[in-house]
């Protein structure tokens, strides 16, 4: 989105659960915007089957949906 108020929003959201970074900051350029965006996105892509199944189990159940992800220890 062109509003780093809404790219903010949106990067939290994701950050709560995920429990991921990739780095976003209000100040980046436009190539490091880019870079964030290819990183939620390839994590997007390595996740996507997971993430909808774990949705459709929890809508199945009526539990809603997941609890944000705890990063993993490093």
């Amino acid at each position: 989105d062109a509003d780093a108020g809404v790219r903010a929003l949106c990067d939290a959201a994701l950050r709560a659960i995920t429990g991921r970074a990739f780095g976003w900051r209000p100040d980046l350029e436009a190539h490091e915007l880019a870079s964030v965006r290819r990183n939620w996105t390839l994590w997007w892509e390595l996740h996507r089957v997971a993430v909808e199944r774990e949705a459709a189990a929890a809508e199945k159940r009526g539990s809603g949906p997941p609890e944000p992800r705890t990063p993993p220890a490093k």
